[in-house]
């Protein structure tokens, strides 16, 4: 057992070391310390985020810009140091921004408004199926949506437009980078291009597919199938919660700031309203009235802002980038992207998701008939059918997009 424990620390180093050399040997070719540089302007960061996101860096330029720059020129050594001091100047101006806003209103009060919003006009659509705003039934339903959601960075087929967003990725280069880093144009354009091409070709196709929401949808639930599992399954929500609030005492130095917002006693409002109209609480009298008696205990969204501070905290960021990185680079270069699950798969996965009760019989028997009514399978159905268009989630997915660096980076909304 100790020679086991033994091993086990040593290749964890070894491991360590491999990617502090891989991050140095390809980002810092002639530094001469054995620590990386500081990566993020607050000093309370943990090391080991550093690391990752340093480690993140390599392996990405490694797999996306080694392999054409080294068919170029094998003696310029300079290429990629100067790619990772743009990367830095981007990582610290993003994280000012993230510390100086207040995210409450965006997390508690836009993005529940859009994708209430979201609900709505497929619902509308839908209903619109059957008649003359249909064109004799030749429109579909993604093209009634498109009608009511028009945005010119998707088409109404669901494909995103790569010059858009090249032009948001540029627009926040320039927001970020010091003059003399944002005018050479090599290294910007390598790194827009990157992000454009994961953006518009990897992650917005696979987020915005239905089965990849229902497979969220079941993970966070604790019914995921192995079978078609890629990543760990994530904690339950209450778990994670409760993990992210007990953990953040340590790290609370970095937690976003909380503001005391004159508009923070409606943070429920927009929540409570989307619940509302996922579940369509007011076709219900109970789960109506369940709904309207929450508006009693409204004050309690002032709660919401520090909790929010209490859990976005570094180790969340560093759960993030290693799931990035061991989605993107399992064994340190790129992966073949695994095969969607077939049609039949896919409707196991809706059936699993409509078929879900609460593990608490007390939970069962009187919490969710309030809420889902006498037949929560239909219920069920009804809230995950505005998810179930790739067409229409491709929608929602760049407006949320949208409000998120337009929340971090107003001037883009201004034209500044």
């Amino acid at each position: 057992m100790p020679a086991s424990i033994s091993s086990r620390v040593s290749v964890a180093k070894s491991s360590t070391q491999h990617k502090a050399s891989l991050a140095k040997r390809l980002l810092f070719p002639t530094l001469s310390s054995s620590e990386l540089p500081a990566l993020f302007a607050t000093p309370s960061t943990p090391p080991e985020l550093t690391e990752e996101v340093y480690d993140f860096f390599a392996l990405a330029l490694r797999a996306f810009v080694n392999p054409w720059w080294t068919k170029i020129t094998r003696y310029d050594k300079e290429f990629l140091p100067d790619i990772t001091r743009i990367l830095t100047h981007v990582v610290r101006a993003v994280e000012a921004r993230v510390l100086e806003h207040d995210l409450s209103p965006l997390v508690f009060r836009d993005i529940p408004a859009i994708v209430t919003q979201h609900y709505r006009d497929y619902r509308t659509a839908e209903s619109k199926l059957t008649t003359s705003y249909a064109a004799g039934g030749s429109a579909t339903l993604p093209v009634l949506f498109h009608g009511l959601q028009s945005h010119m960075a998707v088409t109404a087929e669901g494909q995103i437009d790569p010059e858009y967003m090249r032009q948001v990725v540029d627009h926040v280069l320039k927001a970020c980078l010091p003059i003399e880093d944002y005018s050479p144009e090599p290294e910007r354009l390598v790194i827009r291009e990157i992000v454009v091409k994961i953006l518009v070709r990897d992650v917005i196709p696979k987020l915005s597919q239905p089965w990849f929401i229902q497979k969220m949808i079941l993970d966070q639930l604790g019914h995921s199938d192995p079978a078609l599992s890629t990543s760990p399954s994530p904690l339950p929500p209450t778990m994670s919660v409760t993990t992210s609030v007990s953990s953040s005492s340590t790290s609370s130095p970095y937690a976003i700031p909380s503001y005391d917002s004159p508009e923070s006693c409606d943070y429920a409002i927009p929540s409570l309203t989307l619940v509302s109209e996922i579940f369509t609480t007011n076709a219900r009298l109970a789960s109506s009235t369940l709904a309207n008696s929450f508006d009693a205990v409204v004050t309690a969204s002032r709660l919401l802002p520090y909790l929010l501070a209490q859990t976005l905290t570094p180790k969340l960021v560093l759960s993030i980038v290693r799931n990035a990185k061991r989605t993107l680079f399992p064994n340190g270069y790129p992966a073949p992207a695994p095969p969607d699950p077939t049609p039949e798969e896919q409707a196991q996965m809706r059936a699993r998701l409509l078929a879900y009760r609460a593990k608490s019989a007390w939970l069962e028997s009187h919490v969710l008939p309030l809420l889902l009514g006498s037949d929560p399978s239909t219920t069920i159905a009804t809230a995950i059918d505005p998810l179930s268009s790739q067409e229409c989630n491709a929608h929602l997915i760049v407006l949320l997009l949208d409000c998120i660096l337009g929340t971090l980076f107003p001037e883009l909304l201004h034209g500044t």
